[in-house]
């Protein structure tokens, strides 16, 4: 269970600014990311915490003001095709894969839109990412098999 849950409204076809930024670092990290955050107002407690299967539980929510990322290390091989603006996303879910990133990273990079060709970048629901359009099911299913 998260302890709070921070809440920022983002258009799904901007994939750049602060806190998108921040947040790209984050999948691109090889290892743990320390952040903080600043709410607009005090964390208020959720009635029914469970009640939307979809979500993940948390006891407090908040509308971010400001987030802050440290300095981390970045993994190489996301790094590489986050810079390839031309590469199709199924080929960078591939070449992610096939060089050993798990598919829970290549959700968390495809969900901040990180990679994929630059025109074609959005960001999606974590839940979604992974079968955002229906090449990347395909991948998927090439991934698992």
């Amino acid at each position: 269970m998260n302890l709070v849950r921070g809440v920022v409204t983002c258009d799904a076809n901007s994939v750049s600014g602060t806190y998108i930024n921040s947040l790209q670092e984050i999948a691109m990290s090889a290892v743990p990311v320390e952040s903080t955050a600043t709410f607009v107002k005090r964390p208020i407690a959720s009635r029914d915490i469970f009640s939307k299967s979809d979500e993940t539980p948390s006891m407090l929510t908040a509308q971010i003001s400001n987030f802050k990322t440290y300095a981390t290390k970045t993994e190489p091989k996301i790094e590489k095709v986050y810079y390839d603006t031309d590469m199709p996303s199924n080929d960078a879910m591939m070449d992610l894969y096939n060089n050993g990133v798990s598919i829970s990273q290549i959700s968390k990079v495809l969900s901040v839109g990180m990679i994929g060709r630059k025109s074609a970048r959005k960001l999606v629901p974590t839940k979604w990412s992974i079968s955002a359009d229906w090449g990347s099911q395909n991948t998927l299913k090439e991934l698992i098999n």
